[in-house]
């Protein structure tokens, strides 16, 4: 009987033993799965920054050369933009009495 009791109490240790690393196990699976997420989105932010610079670059270039080749025509645009944007600006000032 001595054995058996013995036994049984091996085998609850052997139980809760085994509850514990399977927890464990979990939370380290959750960790490394988060981490892989984490750094997954970071290379994906990383990569869509540099396509963005890229583009922004291009983009810099392309009015550069515009205005270059047409300097008279983009100090117009400037102008007509500025006070595009003035009387934008200016619509919500003014209240008829």
């Amino acid at each position: 009987m001595l054995s058996q009791k013995r036994l049984e109490r091996d085998l609850e240790t052997l139980q809760s033993d085994l509850k514990v690393l399977i927890n464990d196990a979990k939370e380290m699976g959750t960790q490394q799965l988060e981490k892989v997420d984490t750094e997954s989105v970071a290379r994906q932010a990383q990569e869509t920054i540099r396509n963005i610079r890229s583009q922004l670059k291009s983009a810099g270039e392309k009015v550069e050369s515009s205005i270059e080749t047409h300097p008279y025509t983009a100090i117009g645009a400037a102008l007509g933009l500025g006070f595009l944007l003035g009387k934008l600006g200016n619509l919500g000032k003014h209240s008829t009495p």
